[in-house]
Formats: structure tokens, C-alpha cells, sequence
């Protein structure tokens, strides 16, 4: 169906009720000016009975007619019973004029000049006060005017014998003319309100459908989606983000973004809204922790853009927010499982050597020392031989932990392989720090082991190399090949602790100077890393 019929069609249903809802004042303005003509005219004329009844006409025309009205506002019917109801309303309006007419005619006929302007002037109120009220339905404004007001002029005009007769006669002519014309201006400017308030209407229906789509869109959505002020605090959440948190409907809404926020994660999580609200960047995307009702950790993935500013409604922040944590889980795994030793959870060999480059590389920065310490458990193969592979297991595990207390937290242990381990000492202030930890270290192991059915004891033997006083000339520029070769000159003093006796720990320039026997072999980045011809367990 054509939109615009539709409009039309509403237009003139809206016009209707407006008809509708004059149709009281209409009934009080009839019956007031039927009963000041009959009042004047029906006693001093001897027209008693002739006045009552026709009063009672007016009376009972203007009752229906508000009858009429006033059943289709209660019922609010649809456009074509409203139509129905105007087409009554306004053969209504009809025999009321009619009835008007007969009175005026009746009583306007030989009555004193004095009645006869009293009763035009009635008259001509009850046509102009008509106007506004009958404006919705211009066609029953046009039939009233005239049928009230031809008639009486045509009995002016009859019995005019003077100037003054004529002059009335003349404006009776004229009067419905007039307000015919105004009346069709009136019903014009009242049609194009009624049309704006229709487009209008349909306008807030239109947005008011939209926001509630785009509400159902958020609400329906599988990730959790929210809407958040520009001071943090949410405006809206979905179902999907408030199952995933754990709270209830209009809990959230009493939270900021950075109260559900991980503590560790609020200052980059601050950090983002602000360049986002600043307009330096249109959306961000990060990995955050979000913390649950019941205080519980997930992790998500965060996407963040701002909503721009309409009207009085300042900018907000939407945002959608997915669950990662067995995703986040499934990759720790495998980062742990590629980087981890499964029996002692120390670093491996490729974490090792990508944990003691920036280590390196951090101490050649601020001109520190760092030192490289290979462990290796002596008689280990005669241990494990002995007592079996799970008892050999239980003390690696038990070596590892012990290396683990006795270092800082920023220090790096890592399990080489078998029973050796190497230790990364950062930061030292003095080279001399790094024999003070071999020495903390070997104590530790004056206490046996717990190992099968009882307790063992167990001595290591510990090697150190000392960056940069142990780096050669051509392996400077390579923190990669600084490392291998540390790693090669500890294992060399390694050796030389075992050949020495074991349960002590040795310097490779000490090793160096201390064996003649020591066969050297070229190392990496152009260092000379010894090698024993012979390697003791």
C-alpha cells in the first residue's frame, strides 16, 4: 500500500478525534445560546411553546451529536469506524443547522428591530463559534454556515425598510464567505500539524523500533558486548557479559569498567580508554583480566571503539568482550610444554638461551656483571643405576628446588638435560658475588636428600664464567654467541671442580691456569672454549 494513503488516511482519522473532542464544548454552546433565544423570544412574543420546543430540538441534536463523539474517543475504533462515527457526527451537524435555521427564520420574522439584532447577533456567534470547533471537517463547517445563515438573510432582505435592514441582510449574505474561507485556512494549517505530528511520531516510532533492535542485537549477542560512559561507569551490558561475570541483571551497571578490572591489568586498561577517548587512536584491542562476582579470574579479549557524541548524549565507549581463558590456558600449555622441563618445571635449553641474552644484554647496558653457573650432580649415573629411574627423578626434581631457594627471584635456573643445570646470576655489582652464591649453594647440599627409602647424600660440582671478564675480543658483538661460549667455559670449569675432587665449585680462568692438560678447542664467535680429554662423573 502507497505510504501516502496511509498518511492521509491517519491524518484524517487524528482530524476526526480532534472533532470529536470539541464535541463537548459544542453541546454547552448550542444549549446556552438555544436557551437565550428562547428566553427572549418566547414570553415577550407569546412564542412560549414555540420556543421551548424548538430549544429542546437544539438541545436534543446537540446531545446526539455529542453522543456520537463521544462514543468513538472511549472505543478508540480503527479508521474506518472513525469514519463512520464522522460521517453521523456531521449529518448531526446538519439537522442542527437546520434547526437553527427554522429558529432564525421563525424569530427573526416580524420581530422588533430590537430582537432582530439580538437574535443575528446570536446567530452570527453560533456560526463563528462553530468555525474552530467544526475545523477538522471543513465540509460540515461549509453546511452549517450556509443553511444557518442563507435563510436569515433571505428573511433580512424580505422585510428590509431601512438602510440598517439592508445592512444586515448584506452581512448575513456575506458572513459564511468569510468564515468559509477562513475556515479553510484554518483547516489547512490544522491538517499540516496534524501531518508534522504524524511524521514526527513515526519518527520517534523509527528510532525507538531501532534502539530497541540494536538492544535486542546486544542482548542476543553470543560474546559479551557493554556500553560504558567516558568516566568508566557501564550504561548497558548484555546477557552474554553478565553470565560470564557472574552477576545479575543491574549489577554491572553499578560497577566502573576498571572495578572489574584485574589490578595488574588497570593501569594499560586505563591507559587504552584515555587514548581512545582523546581521539588518538578509533579502537584498541587488548588481552585483559576481568575479575568474577565471586572473585574468580577469566581472561578476555577486549575490543574497544568509541561511540561518537549525538546530540546531548555524550560520547560512550562500546565494547566487546570474548571469554579466551581455555584459549589463554591451551597457550600457556604450549608455551609451557615448548619452553618447560616437564620433570623439574625449570627453563629448558631454548628458554635458557633467550632468558640469558636480554640478561646479557641488560647488564652491557648499565655496565653490570653477570656470571654463568654449570651444575652438574655428582655420581649421578651410579645413583640412578642403584636405586632406579623414579628415585633418580625425585632428586632432580629436589636438586632443582634447592638451586631454585638459593638464588634471587631475577636470577635464571634451568635444567640443561640429564643431571646438569646452568644458572644465569644478573645484575651483580661485583664479580666476586658469584663465587659468594657457588658457596651458598654447595652448602645447601650438606643436607642429604630424601631419595627412595631414605635419605642420601648427594655433592654437585659447579662451574663459573663471568660475562664480560670470560668473553672473547670477536664474541662481543653477538649476545647470542656470548652465551654459548659462557655456557662452554662454565661446563669447562665444571670439569675442572670434578677432576679436583668434586663437591667444590671452580672459575674458568682458575681452571685454565690451574690445568696444563686441558686440551682447548675453538668456540663460538671466535672465543677458545678447554675441553677435558677425559669427562668424570
Amino acid at each position: 500500500m502507497d505510504p501516502s494513503f496511509d498518511d492521509r488516511a491517519e491524518a484524517q482519522r487524528q482530524a476526526t478525534l480532534l472533532l470529536f473532542r470539541n464535541a463537548g464544548a459544542a453541546f454547552f454552546g448550542n444549549t446556552a445560546s438555544a436557551l437565550l433565544v428562547a428566553y427572549v423570544n418566547g414570553p415577550p412574543r407569546g412564542m412560549t411553546g414555540i420556543a421551548a420546543t424548538w430549544c429542546a430540538g437544539v438541545v436534543l441534536l446537540a446531545a446526539m451529536r455529542f453522543a456520537i463523539a463521544r462514543r468513538r474517543r472511549i472505543d478508540r475504533p480503527g479508521i474506518d469506524e472513525t469514519m463512520r462515527g464522522r460521517r453521523r457526527y456531521v449529518a448531526a451537524t446538519v439537522l442542527l443547522a437546520v434547526c437553527w435555521a427554522l429558529g432564525g427564520v421563525r424569530f427573526l420574522w416580524g420581530a422588533p428591530e430590537n430582537l432582530r439584532l439580538l437574535n443575528g447577533m446570536v446567530l452570527a456567534g453560533i456560526v463563528a463559534g462553530g468555525m474552530p470547533i467544526l475545523a477538522p471537517a471543513p465540509l460540515a463547517f461549509r453546511l452549517f454556515a450556509l443553511i444557518v445563515c442563507l435563510p436569515t438573510a433571505a428573511v433580512e432582505l424580505a422585510q428590509a425598510s431601512a438602510p440598517l435592514d439592508w445592512v444586515f441582510g448584506a452581512v448575513a449574505l456575506v458572513l459564511p464567505l468569510a468564515m468559509i474561507a477562513s475556515a479553510r485556512n484554518l483547516h489547512a494549517t490544522l491538517d499540516d500539524l496534524i501531518r508534522m505530528g504524524l511524521q514526527k511520531s513515526r519518527a520517534v516510532e523509527a528510532l525507538r523500533s531501532s534502539e530497541a533492535r540494536i538492544r535486542e542485537i546486544i542482548d542476543y549477542s553470543p560474546i559479551g558486548m557493554g556500553i560504558a560512559a567516558p568516566d568508566g561507569r557501564f550504561l548497558q551490558v548484555n546477557q552474554a557479559m553478565r553470565t560470564m561475570l557472574g552477576y545479575g541483571p543491574g549489577e554491572i551497571e553499578r560497577l566502573t569498567i576498571l572495578e572489574i578490572t584485574h589490578a595488574d591489568d588497570r593501569a594499560s586498561c586505563a591507559q587504552e580508554h584515555g587514548e581512545l577517548l582523546a581521539g588518538r587512536t578509533p579502537h584498541f584491542q587488548l588481552e585483559k583480566r576481568f575479575l568474577r562476582k565471586d572473585g574468580s579470574v577469566i581472561w578476555a579479549q577486549v575490543t574497544a571503539s568509541l561511540l561518537p557524541r549525538s546530540g546531548d548524549a555524550p560520547a560512550c565507549i562500546l565494547g566487546q568482550i570474548e571469554d579466551i581463558t581455555e584459549r589463554r590456558m591451551w597457550r600457556e600449555q604450549v608455551y609451557h610444554d615448548a619452553y618447560y622441563d616437564p620433570l623439574t618445571d625449570l627453563p629448558n635449553r631454548r628458554l635458557l638461551l633467550d632468558q640469558a641474552n636480554q640478561a646479557l644484554a641488560e647488564a652491557q647496558r648499565r655496565g653490570r656483571s653477570s656470571a654463568m653457573l654449570y651444575v652438574d650432580v655428582d655420581h649421578f649415573k651410579a645413583i640412578n643405576d642403584s636405586l632406579g629411574h623414579d628415585a633418580g627423578d625425585q632428586m632432580l626434581r629436589e636438586v632443582a628446588g634447592r638451586l631454585k631457594a638459593n638464588v634471587r627471584r631475577g636470577d635464571i635456573v634451568s635444567r640443561r638435560g640429564g643431571d646438569e643445570f646452568v644458572i644465569v646470576l644478573t645484575d651483580l655489582e661485583q664479580p666476586g658475588d658469584a663465587a659468594r652464591v657457588a658457596r651458598k649453594i654447595l652448602d645447601a647440599f650438606a643436607v642429604p636428600i630424601p631419595c627412595g627409602r631414605g635419605d642420601i647424600g648427594v655433592t654437585i660440582s659447579i662451574g663459573i664464567s663471568l660475562y664480560p671478564d670470560d668473553v672473547g675480543a670477536g664474541a662481543a658483538a653477538d649476545a647470542a654467541d656470548d652465551v654459548e661460549e659462557l655456557i662452554d667455559k662454565a661446563d669447562a670449569a665444571m670439569y675442572a671442580a670434578k677432576l679436583q675432587g668434586r663437591g667444590s665449585y671452580r672459575h674458568f680462568h682458575e681452571a685454565v691456569g690451574a690445568l696444563g692438560h686441558l686440551t682447548v678447542l675453538r668456540g663460538r664467535g671466535g672465543g677458545r672454549a678447554p675441553r677435558l680429554p677425559v669427562e668424570p662423573t
